[in-house]
Order: structure tokens, then C-alpha cells, then sequence
């Protein structure tokens, strides 16, 4: 009999209410941590800042080769003195599960591409021209 009634107490605990979230809360949590991951971006690099926010079992899909899987595997993928620092975003919106294990965001971002180029514009005007150069 006692055995039955430690059992119903176990089973009653397990049992329990679910603690109540706030699906407004997750999402700003979301986007808390989307803006944080931006701004680390911007100092530290963008894969870095994948690297520091990622779950240790990352999955890195990249096009036309293998995905790299894990973090360690990751970290070894880029250079880090070479790493992106001109990225940077910013979330509009954010969705949570219902189960609450799992949410993403979307917004808009900027990647400023540091590049040399040289343009020549040549407009005529009778006899005279005029040429521009950027560098």
C-alpha cells in the first residue's frame, strides 16, 4: 500500500501545472538576443559572433559542399582575423513556438563590401569631356 502511495504522490508532482509564459516575452527575448548578436557582429566579426550565440550542435549548411556540423568544427571553418565586420541587422519581428523551445526572428540588415573599383564616366559636350575616377 505504500508503494502505491508514493507512486500516486511521484506521479501527482510529475503532474503538475505548467509554468505560464508570455509568448510576447520570448519574442522580445528573440529579438533582445538578434540585436545583441548584430552588434557583436560589428566588433567581433559575424561568424564569431554565430560561433558565440550557436547551440554546441550547429549545423552550417554552405552551398555545394558538406555542412559543417558542431561548433568546434565551426570555429576551425573561418579565419577569424578575416571575419566580416561590416554586417550588421536589424529584427522586425520575432516568432516563439508553442512549446517555447524554439523561435527565430527576421528583419533587415546591411553588409558594406569593401572593394576597389575604378569607373570612368566620359560625358561629351561639343569639344569638351569630362572623366571621373573613383577609388
Amino acid at each position: 500500500m505504500k508503494k502505491i502511495i508514493i507512486i500516486a504522490a511521484v506521479f501527482m508532482v510529475g503532474c503538475g501545472e505548467a509554468k505560464e509564459t508570455d509568448p510576447d516575452q520570448l519574442k522580445q527575448e528573440v529579438i533582445k538576443a538578434d540585436k545583441a548578436m548584430s552588434d557583436l557582429a560589428a566588433t567581433a566579426g559575424f561568424n564569431s559572433s554565430i560561433l558565440t550565440y550557436a547551440d554546441s550542435n550547429i549545423v552550417k549548411l554552405n552551398d555545394g559542399q558538406f555542412p559543417i556540423i558542431g561548433k568546434t568544427a565551426f570555429a576551425a571553418s573561418f579565419n577569424k582575423d578575416k571575419d566580416v565586420k561590416t554586417i550588421s541587422w536589424s529584427p522586425v519581428n520575432a516568432e516563439v513556438a508553442r512549446s517555447d523551445d524554439l523561435g527565430y526572428s527576421w528583419g533587415t540588415g546591411n553588409l558594406l563590401l569593401k572593394t576597389r573599383f575604378f569607373m570612368v564616366i566620359i560625358l561629351q559636350y561639343g569639344r569638351n569631356s569630362l572623366m571621373e575616377t573613383g577609388k
